[in-house]
């Protein structure tokens, strides 16, 4: 597997034309912002599956009637998966195609359903992250919108709690989230700027914070939408389409 990617200005995987890499000192990740429109059936992305299966998007964020019985665990990797499709075809029909989203799944509040957290734009000037969780009902609900511009996905070693690595020519910081009550909140921020030599990996040991686990997928507008799902600071593994099969 290769190395997964080195980004002076915190964004692992980003539009062509809208950033560009640095040195390998650092890490990054990168995602979006939807904008209100209506898709056309041009930008309608594909959802893969696998490398092999291949099927349109579903633009929904409700749950079959059958999938309800088995309860939140069984019905969020559906209303997560049509959210994500949904921001995605949004985006790309006011943009051109032009489309970016990073997302992945982390348990905020401790009650052993996940919450999903979406990064959704077109570059680094629009990108905004929203966090959604299911209702005991099985409604999908959006609790938090941060900004997402030069942001990172990451977490305290041990706790496990969500932290944001945000970070653009040196000068950055490290901000730790928490949900309580159904609201999303910052908990704890921490400022830095780099000294010689130093690098953002650096500072995430400093406070002991590591990456997680989540899929990068983009479209630069030449309708071809590429997904990379980044397994650890080493690994990733690429896809043709909207990869989705990561929620589950």
């Amino acid at each position: 597997m290769k190395k997964l990617l080195a980004l002076s200005c915190l964004t692992a995987v980003m539009l062509a034309g809208c950033g560009a890499t640095g040195d390998e000192g650092s890490s990054e990740q990168a995602s979006v912002t939807a904008a209100d429109t209506s898709p056309t059936t041009e930008v309608t992305a594909e959802i893969v599956s696998s490398p092999e299966d291949t099927t349109a998007v579903e633009e929904t964020t409700t749950v079959p009637d059958d999938e309800s019985a088995g309860g939140v665990m069984d019905m969020y990797p559906s209303l997560y998966q049509g959210e994500v499709s949904r921001v995605w075809n949004e985006t790309a029909g006011e943009n051109d195609n032009m489309v970016s989203a990073d997302y992945t799944l982390r348990d905020l509040d401790g009650n052993g359903v996940p919450e999903l957290i979406l990064r959704h734009g077109t570059c680094e000037a629009d990108y905004m992250i929203n966090v959604y969780t299911v209702s005991d009902d099985g409604e999908l609900q959006n609790i938090a919108e941060i900004g997402g511009s030069h942001t990172a996905f990451a977490c305290e070693e041990g706790s496990g709690g969500f932290v944001l690595l945000s970070g653009h020519m040196g000068i950055g910081a490290l901000r730790w989230f928490e949900m309580k009550n159904g609201s999303v909140t910052e908990s704890r921020s921490e400022s830095f700027e780099l000294g010689k030599d130093e690098t953002y990996d650096d500072i995430m040991e400093k406070y002991n914070v590591g990456y997680i686990e989540y899929v990068s997928a983009f479209n630069a507008g030449d309708g071809e939408t590429r997904s990379t799902v980044y397994y650890s600071a080493d690994d990733y593994e690429e896809f043709s389409g909207l990869y989705l099969d990561f929620i589950k």
